[in-house]
């Protein structure tokens, strides 16, 4: 086996670059047993880390990334809940509550949607719902 055959299998095995190896086992002047094959030689020891890689997010960025995430998991939805919190806004839009026993959602119907509905919602009406799922990035709701 070539010195250079057995050093490419070397780093190889060992994960290193040419220039990680030390200057001895790089230099052609130097005699090295060749008898020796790269899997009978120690490899070196890596420190690791096992603390993860801490991720800082910008506001704007995590609620981005939230939004993006939801709105591609849950395209179209339907959804049954008690309306409650309803109120008109001057604009025309409908902002209210759809709850059940165990959990709430802030939902809003925008004027152009609002104008198809068959009845005026108020607070305490069972409805089913559709719609899609999606954060107002600039308040993260």
């Amino acid at each position: 086996m070539r010195k250079a055959e057995w050093l490419d299998r070397l780093l190889t095995r060992a994960a290193l670059t040419k220039e990680q190896v030390p200057r001895f086992a790089r230099d052609d002047n130097v005699k090295v047993r060749l008898e020796t094959t790269p899997e009978e030689l120690p490899v070196a020891q890596f420190p690791l880390n096992f603390i993860p890689e801490r991720r800082i997010y910008r506001v704007s960025e995590l609620s981005r990334a939230i939004r993006e995430k939801l709105e591609a998991e849950f395209g179209e939805v339907w959804v049954e809940g008690e309306v409650s919190n309803f109120r008109t806004a001057a604009s025309g839009i409908f902002y209210f509550t759809l709850k059940d026993e165990s959990a709430q959602l802030r939902c809003v119907c925008f004027r152009q949607y609002s104008r198809y509905l068959k009845f005026r919602p108020e607070d305490g009406l069972l409805v089913t719902a559709r719609g899609r799922m999606s954060v107002y990035e600039a308040r993260g709701e």
